[in-house]
């Protein structure tokens, strides 16, 4: 009887035990439309709310083969539990090589992790909600951030370790992969391959958000989407394409929105499709071939020694004309609050190596300064007929060395990203819409113990201000691999992710104790400090108006010959 009654009482602890587990377990699991998930937890640094994390859900089929180069279709349904507790999501594949040199020596290197595996297969959504599963019912729909990754559209990832916005603020965050390059952007111009496939990858998840984040405690009715670089460019798209009307209700765009030039993609294609063994008498057979037959480091490698580059193009779907016409026309919805920044030296470093010959070596002159100047110029402003004005604005008294190098990264970021941001803010402004701009110009201390800079110019750099809006100096294990912020810039962070907090619950950064953030043409300057101007680079950019305006007749006039 003695031993009857151990069994029993062991067979109870033990089943007590094991139900206690399994409701653990599925206190963190969520139903998607398409199948249920498992989360995990995470925390951030001098926070004590749990995270509840979903690594890598699918919110498209793989677009591998059958299915590449073709706009995404809707995942699989799985039966079970899916495992999505696992960080090391597979990133879309690319060149290996370019996402090394990015992580090398810049803060990268601690949210981008190293060897990650790289599949075609890649169409994943992160999740990161500060609402439990099992409360959601009971608990207020949170606002909805959709991070859209940089990389000019061919290479890096999301970083899976966004998780320091939920751990401050109630919001839920969700992060998103799309295909890159050749894989996103190549197009034959019809059916096979439509092109801006990247895009319309943007475009699903927006859907799956849409039609999932209810489940995790999130309001589908307040999505707000941002994004850095060609991010910020993809944000600045989707504002402008009917195809992603509806789908969000605010935007915010860092250093990067939608104006660039046009390319015909019919040349290089020919090109890769013949370099491939697959340049046929049709585009059909082409497509075809180039699904079926070529594997994914075929692909990359043709691309590589072809030194090909992939961007949008105009189609029937995504961008029905070039953006800057839509943008000139007025072809957005201006009821959808717009933020929009940019950093003093864009430039300055991490692009500047890249654009700027000889960066690294030697002493520049003026006269090679000009050389790239009216090179830039005549390559991307072909319009302009007199370049010297512009010439004049950034070399007039400029002696050789570092001066020279410094008018240089002010001429590139102003072309590539100020004058843009301007233009997007004045069209958008002048339709009645809302607009909230900044200029951040705080170096982080990080850069002091990263790679030494031949130029500094004590400002901030492309990307600089992501590690303030995404809360990284709360991301644990920093401190262990070496890398510390200063109690100014964890007070800056915290203050930014409140901005944006505000802004993707109200369309406005401002709420009570804030900042007081007016509306464009007046900005926020960023440093440890935060202060209202106005008057944005006020002569320069009265030039660049200027551009921009020509600029936007010669696309008017040359996609009528499209």
């Amino acid at each position: 009887m003695a031993h009857f009654t151990f069994v029993l009482l062991c067979t109870f602890i033990l089943s007590t035990l094991f139900s206690n587990v399994v409701e653990a377990t599925e206190e963190l699991n969520v139903k998607t439309l398409y199948g249920w998930v498992e989360g995990t937890t995470r925390r951030a640094l001098e926070s004590n709310r749990d995270v509840y994390s979903f690594f890598g859900i699918p919110y498209a089929r793989s677009p591998d083969y059958t299915f590449r180069f073709r706009p995404p279709v809707d995942p699989w349904v799985w039966e079970g539990v899916k495992d999505t507790t696992n960080q090391n999501v597979p990133f879309c594949s690319q060149d290996p090589v370019l996402l090394k040199n990015l992580r090398q020596d810049t803060w990268f290197s601690y949210v981008i992790d190293a060897n990650n595996t790289m599949k075609e297969d890649c169409l994943t959504v992160n999740v990161f909600s500060p609402t439990k599963p099992s409360k959601v019912q009971q608990t207020k729909k949170l606002p909805v951030l959709v991070w859209i990754h940089g990389g000019g559209l061919s290479f890096t990832a999301t970083t899976n370790k966004l998780w320091m916005l939920p751990a401050f603020e109630d919001v839920v965050v969700v992060t998103i992969q799309y295909r890159l390059g050749v894989f996103g952007f190549l197009t034959l111009e019809d059916n096979w391959a439509p092109g801006n496939t990247g895009l319309l990858d943007q475009v699903k998840a927006l859907e799956w958000v849409r039609d999932n984040i209810q489940a995790f405690g999130g309001d589908p009715e307040k999505v707000t989407i941002f994004g850095q670089s060609s991010g910020g460019f993809s944000v600045s798209a989707h504002m402008l394409s009917p195809r992603s009307r509806g789908l969000f209700h605010r935007a915010f765009a860092m250093s990067g929105v939608a104006i660039l030039p046009y390319n015909d993609p019919e040349f290089s294609n020919h090109r890769l499709a013949e370099k491939l063994g697959c340049e046929f008498w049709d585009n059909a057979h082409t497509s075809t071939c180039l699904r079926n037959h070529v594997t994914t480091s075929e692909m990359l490698a043709a691309t590589k020694s072809l030194q090909m580059r992939f961007g949008t193009n105009i189609d029937v779907d995504f961008f029905p004309d070039f953006p800057r016409h839509r943008l000139t026309a007025n072809a957005f919805n201006k009821s959808i609050p717009l933020m929009l920044g940019v950093v003093s030296g864009e430039m300055d470093f991490i692009l500047g190596e890249k654009m700027i010959p000889n960066y690294n070596k030697g002493i520049r002159m003026p006269k090679s300064a000009e050389s790239l100047i009216r090179n830039d110029l005549a390559k991307y402003h072909p319009q302009l007929k007199n370049p010297d004005r512009i010439v004049r604005e950034y070399l007039t008294n400029i002696k050789p060395g570092i001066d020279t190098v410094k008018a240089e990264s002010d001429y590139l970021t102003d072309s590539w990203y100020t004058s843009k941001l301007v233009t997007v803010a004045n069209a958008h402004k002048g339709a009645g819409g809302t607009v909230y701009m900044y200029e951040f110009t705080k170096q982080p201390s990080l850069n002091q113990g990263l790679k030494p800079r031949p130029v500094d110019f004590k400002r901030a750099d492309h990307c600089d201000d992501m590690i303030f809006f995404q809360g990284i100096p709360f991301l644990p294990g920093l401190k262990e691999r070496g890398l510390t912020f200063t109690q100014g810039e964890k007070d800056l962070s915290r203050k930014l992710m409140n901005l944006l907090a505000n802004f993707a619950r109200n369309g406005s950064p401002n709420s009570i104790g804030s900042v007081s953030w007016p509306q464009y043409p007046e900005y926020v300057l960023i440093n440890d400090t935060m202060s209202v101007h106005s008057g944005f680079r006020e002569q320069k950019e009265t030039l660049w108006l200027f551009l921009s305006e020509k600029n936007a007749s010669l696309e008017k006039k040359k996609f009528r010959s499209v």
